[in-house]
């Protein structure tokens, strides 16, 4: 696991921008290369309210994989949204399904220590943290949020 910190806190959404136009360029150009896929800003709970549907329907390996095609899904801002039981259950099997295996690349605003708010039970809570720091690149972004900045009065815009 490696960390690295940007006291600035004004790069998050361009460093997610810019891995998946990276991606994405690669691939077309190239012919080769990861195909990514992005679920922005409230597409996850799209995204996993299909997959809750899939399991439902005794269909969740078959989403599953579909979502297995991409070498690297952008799951951005999880924990904004409160997940009911069963989508953060779906959430980590997909989590784990990619395990070792695929790329996923997650943004929150929450510390590790806070990821009991996504995942109620302790145990799963554990296990996807676990999943997710082995191997990982970790940026930290610390510092005021730039949009929070701008809008104060007086602000330069």
């Amino acid at each position: 696991m490696k960390t690295q910190k940007d006291p600035s806190n004004v790069f998050k959404a361009a460093m997610k921008a810019g891995m998946h136009r990276h991606t994405a360029t690669k691939y077309i150009r190239q012919g080769h290369g990861p195909r990514p896929s992005i679920a922005p800003n409230g597409d996850i709970e799209s995204a996993n309210g299909q997959l809750l549907v899939a399991k439902r329907d005794l269909k969740l390996s078959s989403a599953l994989a579909k979502l297995a095609h991409y070498d690297a899904v952008i799951i951005d801002d999880l924990g904004y949204v409160p997940q009911c039981r069963e989508e953060t259950d779906v959430l980590f099997i997909f989590l784990a399904e990619r395990y070792e295996k695929k790329c996923v690349v997650l943004t929150s605003n929450l510390v590790f220590s806070q990821s009991g708010q996504i995942f109620k039970d302790p145990m799963t809570t554990m296990a996807a943290v676990d999943r997710l720091v082995h191997h990982a690149v970790i940026l930290e972004f610390t510092g005021e949020s730039q949009r929070l900045n701008a809008a104060r009065p007086g602000a330069k815009g």
